[in-house]
């Protein structure tokens, strides 16, 4: 077997500006398994800026290389025995992850959810996009199929807020969801972006591993909240979920463990008590779910071209809806 890793880098027509920080470029990992007998399987997701090719080249592959490719699970979980203060969180868990799909997918064992879960589309890109452009992106999404609509906080409160309101006037109450991407700093703050909105839920208020602050703004607020998408370590979503954090676990394949990490919870008789909305990935994640066994709160695709996630975008909106898989 042989594994291979590769950084791609994509440099955005202009930078999107969240909040009160920019991003200018999205670099991902692309991970590439071939078997022995030629059979190819790949896998990528955004690197969040770190090297994880490296991890992949220098612990993750080398391990690889002595285990039973034919059982990927059992292969997972002595690689991670072997690694675990490497690979058990962050960069090194993303890693292991994507080498984990890439040869599930070589191995032709990606397994695809029965019935279609409901799909919604991130829109409201570049976050400078005014009430005027959101409204055509959701009636867009919605003639795409889309179950609903979710956009990123913008430069401000009451520019993010007109965005939300221009996408409810075309989709209607529930239908819309807002990601805070970790740009506040308590509950209050937080309260501003969503007070009086009937939203779908609300996600990522505050950067990982602030439990206390979650409650308290669920406590607060009377739509769903969300949190989790890149909780990057294989605790999550339980501490969220045990202190009562959260309405919905944003879960992803692709920086949290794999579809091992899901097969593996499942043997050991442990599953997650809440609803789970995915991130990105919609091929992975979709997969993911049918190996939790349950249909999923959402899955959301990228609308191309947003920039959002470039490469997935490559991808007509249509298509993606219809068949995340891509199949």
């Amino acid at each position: 077997m042989r594994i291979e890793a590769h950084r791609k880098t994509h440099q955005l027509p202009e930078p999107m500006t969240f909040g009160s920080f920019a991003v200018s470029q999205r670099s991902y990992c692309e991970v590439q398994v071939v078997l022995e007998d030629g059979r190819q399987g790949r896998a990528f997701t955004l690197d969040r800026g770190v090297d994880v090719r490296e991890i992949v080249e220098t612990i993750i592959g080398p391990a690889y290389q002595k285990l039973p490719v034919e059982d990927p699970l059992e292969s997972w979980r002595r690689v991670l025995r072997i690694h675990s203060p490497a690979l058990s969180s962050g960069a090194g868990l993303r890693a292991l992850s994507l080498v984990d799909l890439a040869l599930y997918d070589a191995l032709g064992q990606v397994p695809r959810l029965a019935s279609t879960p409901p799909v919604w589309v991130i829109v409201g890109y570049p976050p400078t996009a005014g009430a005027d452009e959101v409204r055509e992106q959701a009636r867009s999404a919605e003639l795409a199929g889309a179950a609903g609509v979710k956009l990123p906080v913008a430069r401000s409160v009451s520019v993010t807020r007109s965005r939300l309101e221009a996408a409810i006037e075309i989709l209607g109450p529930r239908r819309v969801a807002l990601d805070l991407a970790w740009s506040c700093n308590d509950p209050t703050e937080a309260l501003e972006y969503v007070a009086g909105l009937d939203l779908a839920w609300v996600e990522d208020p505050f950067p990982p591993g602030q439990a206390g602050a979650l409650t308290e703004l669920r406590r607060r607020i009377d739509i769903p909240l969300a949190s989790g998408d890149e909780e990057g370590h294989l605790y999550h979503p339980d501490p969220l979920t045990m202190t009562l954090s959260v309405d919905i676990a944003r879960m992803d394949a692709t920086c949290q463990g794999g579809l091992s990490r899901f097969a593996d919870a499942i043997d050991r008789g442990r599953t997650i008590e809440v609803p789970v909305s995915w991130h990105m990935n919609a091929r992975w994640n979709m997969a993911a779910a049918e190996v939790l066994g349950a249909l999923p709160w959402s899955v959301e695709v990228s609308a191309p071209g947003s920039g959002v996630d470039p490469l997935a975008e490559t991808r007509p909106l249509t298509a993606a809806v219809a068949d995340p898989a891509g199949e």
